[in-house]
């Protein structure tokens, strides 16, 4: 999942601080808007009706038969399960040093790529047209607008919230005369 935020901010004329502890603060909401997002929100991509929330690609209804009468349920993006449980089970994060930069992984299967990779299916060369396996990393992580403003409200105010509390060490200091 890549999420991508741009951060301005104004009115902080008293918090002048470091890059150093800018980076740290916005990383360390970055990181705690993700975890947010990957205990409350991911789990929804896994009920009834997340289909039409999150605009998974189209399914044919010989998959949804075929998923029923195996399996007995019609729950999107799982047929077994062990992809679900992969994919809820841990993501690790790693943020930059030096820069507001986050990256993180979940585990899962092979055919769960990354988001906007091509997918490799029997009959398709990579990425050709015609392809038809949905890309699953892509419908595993849409976030909708509702989840996106959530996330940007709790990243502001967490920085905001850091930023407030360093103490004097970390504030850069105005050099006179």
């Amino acid at each position: 999942m890549k999420l991508q935020f741009e951060i301005t901010y104004s009115g902080l004329a008293d918090v002048k601080v470091t890059k150093k502890a800018f980076a740290r603060a916005v990383n360390a909401a970055f990181i705690k808007a993700i975890r947010w997002w990957h205990r409350k929100v991911l789990p929804k991509h896994f009920q009834v009706g997340a289909e039409r929330r999150y605009r998974y690609g189209r399914r044919t209804e010989k998959h949804r038969v075929r998923k029923v009468r195996a399996k007995g349920h019609g729950r999107p993006l799982v047929f077994s399960g062990d992809m679900e449980r992969e994919v809820r089970s841990r993501i690790t994060l790693k943020a930059a040093k030096t820069k507001p930069k986050v990256r993180g992984r979940m585990l899962g299967p092979d055919y769960l790529r990354p988001a906007g990779r091509p997918a490799l299916t029997k009959n398709s060369i990579m990425g050709a047209a015609g392809s038809r396996q949905p890309d699953m990393g892509a419908e595993i992580t849409h976030t909708t607008n509702f989840e996106q403003a959530n996330m940007g409200r709790m990243i502001k105010a967490h920085v905001l919230r850091q930023l407030n509390r360093l103490p004097r060490r970390h504030r850069r200091r105005k050099k006179v005369g």
